[in-house]
């Protein structure tokens, strides 16, 4: 991550601090991004009283680069995936059951996509969603979540390879990109699938937003999640800014509160994960590096963003983990494992270390919680696909095997 200096003419004055505050934007400390300078003092004054002041900046790499113990050592398990799936896009959890969504290309040469599911275990029987539904209902299905019955909401875009500045004769000065606009923002749309995999809603999202003559023509919705309590929260980008928005019961978008717009501002880099409670968690770090950690729900058909405190685990190169686990409202992992954090003002407790199971960081690209410990790890290939690994504590396993092999302690009874 690149360091900012904005006050180069104080250099030589102020060395010891720059080295201090350049050390700490460096990947083995990168905490400085959401800790504030008047944190530094205390770490400083309490570690090196009587000591040179090169120790401090050990004691901090120290604290920094070892985790605390983990509650658990990994057994990792790879889930092999169905050729049927094609290429593996997005993994959903709801309970302990897996949802994978893929695409494939057919005869025709077009994108499908493609859902299958199965119970999270070593080996998962992984079937198709829906077997005997029509393929066409889910023909450009870039997103989904799982609502609370079993059932799918999905995120549609038609034509996704229909892209004009694709074409070489393509020629933007002669382009109506007024009537593109129109055209590109008709085609998404939201679908509720009933549970043999037949549309039995459908929400033509372009009806949501005002396209006016102040837009600069460029519109994607980017993903759909449903929170507990079947919330739709819809992500997109209009006119090269990011935004959050939420459907009400009706279908209409919710009014922000605190807000006259019915869209939520994000910055740029961002991530949301369902929260176990309710609503979703909203990751954001703005411009400054520095971070932002909220609650969004809907609540009277409003929607809400609340502020809460950033663990200092959550680091510049940390990300959220989803839970389904009820004792645990959310985790979080960074280079060196899984934390499980079990309340908003709660201590995060590392529950994996990657190296138990032979993962790298830089390798996984999101973990989800199970209940049971259980986590599951979409990891990057060499070929910069998505695969599965599947987690779970060994210390459960052992336990459940000498549960089986243990004969019963027979109880002396005494007869009179």
């Amino acid at each position: 991550m690149e360091f900012h200096g904005k006050h180069s003419v104080c250099v030589l004055l102020m060395g010891m601090l720059f080295c201090t505050a350049g050390c700490a934007a460096t990947e083995q400390n990168p905490s400085a991004n959401h800790t504030k300078a008047t944190d530094l003092p205390p770490l400083v004054t309490d570690t090196s009283e009587e000591t040179t002041d090169a120790e401090p900046e050990e004691t901090v790499s120290v604290t920094e680069t070892t985790p605390a113990e983990a509650l658990y050592k990994a057994k990792a398990a790879a889930w092999k995936m169905p050729e049927e799936l094609g290429t593996l896009q997005t993994v959903r959890i709801y309970e302990d059951d897996v949802y994978l969504l893929g695409t494939r290309q057919n005869d025709l040469q077009q994108t499908e996509s493609v859902l299958y599911h199965a119970k999270a275990d070593t080996e998962p029987e992984f079937a198709p969603l829906y077997a005997n539904a029509n393929a066409s209902a889910f023909v450009g299905l870039t997103d989904f979540d799982v609502l609370s019955d079993g059932t799918i909401c999905g995120l549609i875009c038609e034509n996704t390879d229909a892209v004009p500045y694709e074409d070489p004769t393509f020629n933007p000065d002669e382009f109506d990109w007024e009537s593109y606009y129109e055209n590109y923002a008709t085609q998404y749309q939201l679908v509720w699938y009933d549970k043999n995999g037949v549309v039995c809603k459908k929400l033509g999202l372009s009806t949501l937003l005002d396209l006016d003559e102040t837009s600069r023509q460029t519109m994607a919705f980017t993903g759909v999640r449903c929170d507990a309590s079947d919330h739709v929260y819809l992500t997109a980008t209009i006119d090269e800014s990011e935004c959050l928005m939420a459907l009400d019961d009706n279908g209409n978008l919710c009014p922000v509160q605190g807000n006259a717009d019915n869209v939520l501002s994000l910055e740029s880099d961002y991530q949301w994960v369902r929260c176990s409670d309710d609503g979703m968690l909203l990751w954001e770090c703005d411009t400054d590096d520095v971070q932002h950690l909220s609650h969004i729900v809907v609540t009277d058909g409003a929607l809400w963003k609340t502020q809460t405190a950033v663990p200092e685990q959550m680091t510049a190169d940390a990300m959220l983990a989803e839970s389904e686990e009820d004792s645990l409202l959310y985790g979080i992992w960074n280079e060196h494992g899984l934390y499980c954090m079990a309340g908003k003002n709660t201590q995060p407790e590392l529950l994996y270390q990657w190296d138990d199971c032979r993962l790298t960081a830089s390798e996984i690209a999101d973990v989800m919680i199970l209940p049971q410990q259980q986590a599951i790890v979409t990891v990057y290939t060499a070929q910069g696909n998505l695969t599965v690994e599947f987690l779970m504590p060994e210390a459960q396993e052992e336990e459940t095997s000498g549960t089986d092999t243990t004969p019963p302690v027979a109880t002396p009874v005494n007869f009179s």
